[in-house]
């Protein structure tokens, strides 16, 4: 069953043409760089803590957050097997950040549990993820993050209107 038009994989082709940034809302500089200001200003996100990237995508916010954070110190997940191939074999290395994620960082998973990694997360951010679920899938996704946020730490969920 599919929740929501994000789980569509994009093909190849749509990724070479760079839809996955059309696909995840546009906006992708502006988006992205506010983002990581916000978890810094607003957040307080430190270079030494550990960040998971709920609905991480295609790392529009991911590439500043990667480039903020100390080596391993950033995590993502999404339900988009597609997005998460376009941003470490696209996105990243665009960046000048190729190697600078390892695939063992970043989880396809469509019921938030995060336990995979084996870590506590200091903060999660999950950007206009709860827009597109259903109730019972918010509540799982608290259930879930709860198991893997370190105690004092923080969980942001945010939204921006989409242009789609």
């Amino acid at each position: 069953m599919e929740l929501n038009d994000y789980q569509r994989q994009l093909s190849e082709q749509d990724i070479q043409q760079d839809n996955h940034r059309d696909f995840v809302g546009g906006l992708w500089d502006e988006v992205g760089e506010w983002q990581s200001r916000f978890m810094i200003e607003h957040g307080g996100l430190k270079p030494e803590m550990r960040l998971l990237d709920l609905g991480c995508g295609c790392f529009r916010g991911g590439i500043h957050f990667i480039q903020y954070l100390r080596p391993g110190n950033y995590y993502g997940m999404d339900i988009n097997a597609s997005l998460l191939h376009a941003g470490m074999e696209v996105e990243l290395p665009r960046a000048g950040l190729a190697h600078s994620v390892d695939w063992d960082h970043v989880l396809v998973h469509g019921q938030f549990d995060a336990s995979g990694f084996g870590v506590q997360f200091d903060r999660i951010l999950a950007v206009s993820v709860w827009t597109h679920l259903p109730l019972n899938h918010i509540l799982l996704c608290l259930y879930q993050m709860a198991k893997v946020l370190m105690h004092g730490g923080i969980f942001l969920r945010l939204y921006l209107r989409s242009r789609r």
